[in-house]
């Protein structure tokens, strides 16, 4: 079968979670008991029927020793999309590189969001200590 099929094929949150278990060669028993989860919570993230909490995603990457995108995603993917933040670090840090201090305030300063939590941030800053 299709690697992509597999994936979309399975109903899980955490579709990558049997794959990576089955790569290290153990039971749901041993990754249950790696994770401090029950083997039944384990079982059932698997198959879909249960959703994992953020805690239990952290265990279960902990355990594994994966970044938590591995459990989600297929690692062809992750790679491609790691190769393209690298590019695009880059692109920006080039650019960056180029403009003036000004220039990089006006840019920050002029974004909405960007502009309201920058002003915040030198309010606090600014703020007597109590």
């Amino acid at each position: 079968m299709d690697e992509d099929v597999r994936f979309f094929a399975n109903d899980s949150d955490l579709p990558r979670l049997k794959p990576l278990r089955a790569e290290k060669g153990w039971s749901i028993r041993r990754l249950a008991k790696e994770a401090e989860l029950s083997p039944t919570t384990v079982h059932e993230i698997e198959r879909g029927t249960r959703r994992a909490t953020d805690a239990t995603i952290n265990k279960l990457k902990d355990a594994l020793d994966v970044e938590r995108v591995h459990l989600i995603f297929p690692p062809e993917q992750v790679r491609v999309w790691k190769a393209q933040d690298k590019i695009e670090n880059e692109v920006i840090e080039q650019q960056l590189a180029s403009m003036t201090d000004e220039e990089i305030k006006i840019i920050l300063l002029d974004s909405p969001l960007l502009g309201r939590r920058i002003r915040a941030m030198v309010e606090r800053e600014q703020a007597p200590e109590e």
